[in-house]
């Protein structure tokens, strides 16, 4: 296991208490039944789990694309299940960085643009979403490639954009969907070690993964089973 911060803030930003999600006719079947767990500024956690076991169900619950069956979730403080649905897209937008598997990047447009569009919505003029853009192009070492148009960039490349993207709204969150399975062993150990140095800096990371490798690197490893998350490191 590699420590990837000895920084630990006693902040508490994520926390889940007694939370079940059920699918089907009422009572349903129920997927998962989280006793509390709670996330704090600088944690580096990573979940891992069988396919099946709820992990993507899991992440969209954190990521409050998706509400509890049961339970309550809280985002800095704030009680999720408790708010409208806009209440719940700005708190989204304004504390929570998403990576996903797939990128999900707008292809034909390039790195600088994918990465300022997404501030477009928070009403960031346009010189000020340029700046931010190309200031978190920089951190994830993608400087001189902001002009580069993405389906022409390696996948590793992309996906540095993706984080690029999700950096630019200084989120309190960063969270990763098996941010590896599209990447080569040398791409994925170079976006690693991009996690590493933004959880130095504080950033509070989860990562879903069914890679031991990925999932080592974390300060905090769980496992989903039966539903429930088991401490493993």
């Amino acid at each position: 296991m590699t420590l990837a911060s000895t920084l630990h803030d006693p902040q508490e930003v994520l926390a889940l208490s007694d939370v079940t999600k059920s699918y089907g006719p009422d009572p349903g079947k129920e997927l998962l039944h989280l006793t509390d767990i709670s996330f704090h500024r600088g944690d580096y956690v990573s979940i891992m789990g069988r396919s099946g076991s709820g992990k993507t169900t899991l992440l969209n619950l954190i990521g409050l694309l998706d509400l509890p069956t049961g339970g309550t979730i809280t985002l800095n403080g704030a009680d999720v299940s408790a708010m409208t649905d806009p209440e719940r897209s700005r708190l989204r937008r304004d504390t929570l960085g998403f990576v996903f598997q797939a990128y999900n990047l707008i292809e034909d447009r390039n790195a600088l643009d994918n990465v300022a569009l997404a501030l477009m919505y928070k009403g960031v003029s346009r010189n000020t979403r340029v700046a931010i853009g190309q200031e978190a192009l920089a951190k994830v070492g993608l400087a001189t490639h902001s002009h580069s148009q993405v389906n022409r960039l390696s996948g590793g490349e992309r996906q540095r954009v993706a984080i690029a993207r999700a950096l630019a709204s200084s989120p309190s969150v960063l969270l990763c969907d098996e941010p590896t399975g599209n990447l080569d062993l040398a791409s994925a150990r170079t976006f690693l070690n991009l996690l590493d140095r933004l959880n130095v800096q504080s950033m509070t990371i989860v990562v879903v993964t069914h890679d031991l490798e990925v999932a080592s690197r974390a300060s905090f490893g769980y496992e989903i089973i039966e539903g429930s998350l088991t401490r493993r490191f």
